[in-house]
């Protein structure tokens, strides 16, 4: 019976050893998984910003080209009478 109970403890130290390793396989596993959650997340973050800075961009560029244009037709209108003298 000796044998048996030697086997039988081999068996559960391997059993517990394979239950650690799953274990600590499972903790990196979660993470990991928090990691790529939170570059995620940043990711998300710095689109919105970059979005956000585009459409600012666009509108001042948008600005920029009508107080130009503005600016334009009113030298055009001052011009205008000594043109057509």
């Amino acid at each position: 019976t000796k044998g048996k109970g030697t086997t039988l403890d081999q068996f559960k130290s391997s059993m517990k050893d394979q239950l650690d390793g799953f274990n600590k396989e499972t903790h990196n596993m979660k993470i990991t998984t928090s990691m790529l959650n939170h570059e995620r997340y940043n990711t998300k973050i710095k689109f919105h910003m970059h979005e956000r800075e585009i459409s600012h961009l666009e509108a001042e560029c948008i600005q920029v080209c009508t107080e130009a244009d503005e600016q334009h037709w009113h030298e055009l209108e001052m011009k205008k009478p000594e043109i057509e003298l």
